[in-house]
């Protein structure tokens, strides 16, 4: 073999090496880069689970509030006794009813232990008698408007009886009613 045939025979021996190593680089630098593409990847994947439940958290929260507020409507304010009594008086304007109020309490129901000490206030019930006077379109309009109040009110007792007038028949309605409070 003479010089020539030696030199290219080592040229391409040290161009297969390179060749050979830069293809290995790559590929290595390739399998690097797929890794981290996995990698972030997995990492976007976790951020967006974690997204999707703080959101599903949220909506979870709102709907809780929502349903919290319809519940607190149900029951009377226990410090705004003065409120509940405000509403049944626009009630009375509003039907036309002449309004007496005759009593108002307020009994609170206490959780006890077994000495019968008090551990807690639980709620209160608000009790409450009254008598609306007025035409039978005014007492039925008034408890058409009374059974439409947000709160739970429960009609305890209701007497009728008739007044006879100068205007005619008007009528006596007696209530008692009790509502819970908070």
């Amino acid at each position: 073999m003479n010089n020539k045939s030696q030199k290219l025979i080592v040229f391409s021996g040290i161009t297969f090496v390179i060749i050979l190593a830069l293809n290995i680089f790559w590929i290595s630098f390739i399998r690097s880069e797929a890794n981290n593409v996995l990698e972030f990847k997995k990492e976007v994947e976790i951020e967006s689970t974690k997204n999707y439940s703080i959101s599903n958290l949220k909506k979870q929260i709102i709907d809780l509030n929502e349903k919290n507020e319809k519940i607190d409507s149900v029951f009377i304010e226990r410090n705004n006794g003065v409120g509940f009594i405000e509403t049944i008086e626009n009630i009375s304007k509003v039907s036309g009813t002449e309004l007496q109020i005759q009593n108002v309490d307020i009994e609170v129901v206490q959780k006890r232990d077994s000495d019968d000490k008090v551990i807690a206030d639980l709620h209160g019930v608000l009790k409450m008698l009254f008598k609306v006077n007025g035409s039978w379109q005014e007492v039925t309009k008034f408890l058409l408007i009374l059974e439409t109040i947000p709160n739970h009110v429960t009609i305890d007792s209701v007497n009728f009886s008739t007044v006879n007038g100068g205007e005619g028949i008007s009528w006596a309605v007696n209530f008692a009613i009790s509502g819970i409070t908070n």
